[in-house]
């Protein structure tokens, strides 16, 4: 199906030739991947503006480098070095009125910018109720408030989250119904008191999880609000964003986030105990697919001019596969490639019920913890494991409703986005999408050969392990299995003790 307008005949880099673009969340894994898709496949992109806030002693120029020095820019560095230059930092605070620009910087924005993506969130769950309405909700309504004082703005394009309405098992391409309109909400979070609102956190949420999807669900409202009739305007709202599936590199990850996290602390040894259904699909989107969606669907929606509706796009179903998968991945390191430093050989075990989780998360990971925490204060090292457990048992937590539910996301405005680039664009712009239903053979070559090579690469920072790799992961599943056996000693020890006594008792009382 090819999309018609009366300039159907410009590509992509063609609309972003000359066009200044102003972008929020260029840190975050999917703004990283978006500036340098921008710089390389529309070279003749005139600026790419990134709100920054100044951070640890770095000013926002010094930022820049840490969004260029990654891997991913390799390509562009090899290809086009002085692309890089177009990038240009604006110092700013999403979460701040006016979103913390400077008039200078504000001036710039409203005389030069074309393009819009707002990418920056607050994508903490358990954020506190004030700080994710100024990060979320507030933050969406600054930049397009900012928005509509542009004099050449073309598109604004809103990344919000699939789970956005994850209150329902079923999710439309469309708005819903808001749990409270989002005036009254930064209303609330600006007037209103940080512990009462804390305590009151649930009876504002409601049936959603987390302050942060109840936060993006109400933003999709305000941006919709107030672009109408304005300029057009895009929410793209991804699954669980995984890592490249080819473009710039296979596997580029930058962070430990959702099933990257597990399948890292699985492969160090540090998850032994995991909460959920091993039979809950979970629904992923490569960061390139999200990536390209961004530009695909602003291209679009700025050569369409529509300004009375704005388009939804589920970004959905690029590659699903259950929990049980990551667990597959954990052992692959175990048996196969082990990781350095590797702490305890990969055995996770997926509990459904969450008091046996957290009884096995005490014995599995917090008294190997203490116990290797105190050897290391004796040897007057620094002690970290435990530390290291009890973020991880506060993120398993967090994670509980995702683990447990499986939802339909329907994507048909994202079928028909796919397929409406033109011929000439399809090399740069082509989206990789296997559907619902992914044969084992490519679930497999993704997870083996893309997935784990990436996690191992660019989140190890580890190389293929050595043979004296090999060797040391084979004395550490004899320890672990000498420690089994011990434990298991000693409970048919007690076991024992508690049948004499029992039988003791039995025959004194006959």
């Amino acid at each position: 199906m090819m999309f018609r307008t009366n300039r159907e005949n410009v590509s992509i880099p063609k609309f972003f030739e000359k066009k200044n673009v102003l972008l929020t969340g260029a840190t975050g894994f999917i703004g990283r991947v978006l500036v340098e898709k921008l710089l390389r496949s529309c070279p003749d992109v005139n600026t790419i503006y990134v709100l920054l806030r100044p951070k640890k002693g770095k000013c926002v120029q010094e930022r820049i480098k840490d969004i260029v020095d990654i891997p991913i820019f390799d390509r562009l560095r090899k290809e086009n070095p002085k692309a890089l230059e177009k990038i240009v930092a604006l110092s700013g605070n999403v979460e701040a009125e006016g979103l913390g620009l400077s008039e200078e910087d504000r001036k710039t924005i409203i005389e030069n910018v074309n393009i819009i993506f707002h990418n920056a969130a607050s994508v903490r769950f358990d954020d506190h109720l004030k700080k994710a309405v100024f990060a979320n909700t507030r933050s969406a309504r600054e930049m397009v408030m900012l928005a509509r004082r542009v004099k050449k703005i073309e598109v604004l394009t809103y990344t919000s989250t699939a789970y956005a309405n994850c209150n329902k098992l079923t999710i439309d391409e469309k708005l819903y119904p808001p749990q409270i309109q989002w005036e009254d909400l930064i209303r609330i979070a600006e007037e209103g008191d940080e512990l009462l609102l804390e305590k009151l956190t649930q009876k504002f949420i409601g049936d959603m999880p987390n302050t942060y999807t109840f936060t993006k669900g109400v933003a999709e409202h305000a941006v919709a609000d107030l672009c109408k009739g304005k300029f057009p305007s895009v929410i793209v709202r991804p699954t669980i964003v995984q890592p490249s599936f080819s473009d710039p590199i296979p596997g580029w990850a930058d962070n430990l986030n959702g099933p990257v996290g597990i399948m890292y602390g699985v492969g160090r040894g540090v998850t032994r105990a995991i909460y959920g259904d091993i039979n809950v699909v979970y629904d992923y989107a490569f960061v390139d697919s999200v990536v390209k969606a961004l530009i695909i669907s602003s291209w679009k929606a700025a050569l369409a001019r529509d300004v009375e509706n704005i388009s939804i796009y589920n970004i959905a179903a690029d590659l699903n596969y259950p929990l049980r998968d990551l667990v597959r991945i954990g052992l692959y390191y175990k048996d196969v490639n082990p990781l350095k430093q590797c702490l305890w050989p990969a055995n996770p075990q997926i509990y459904s019920n969450y008091h046996l989780f957290f009884l096995m998360t005490l014995i599995k990971h917090f008294l190997p913890a203490i116990l290797i925490d105190t050897t290391l204060k004796i040897l007057q090292r620094k002690p970290l494991l435990y530390t290291i457990q009890r973020k991880a048992l506060i993120s398993n937590t967090c994670l509980i409703y995702f683990m447990r539910n499986s939802w339909t996301f329907l994507h048909t405005n994202y079928h028909v986005l796919i397929k409406c680039i033109l011929p000439e664009d399809a090399e740069q712009f082509s989206i990789t999408h296997y559907g619902s239903n992914p044969s084992e053979k490519i679930k497999n070559d993704f997870l083996f050969n893309t997935y784990l090579k990436g996690l191992r690469k660019y989140v190890a920072k580890d190389p293929d392990a050595s043979e004296a790799d090999i060797i040391k992961q084979k004395w550490l599943i004899r320890i672990s299995n000498a420690w089994k056996f011990m434990w298991k000693m000693v409970a048919l020890y007690y076991l024992i003790q508690l049948l004499v006594y029992t039988m003791e008792k039995v025959f004194a009382d006959a």
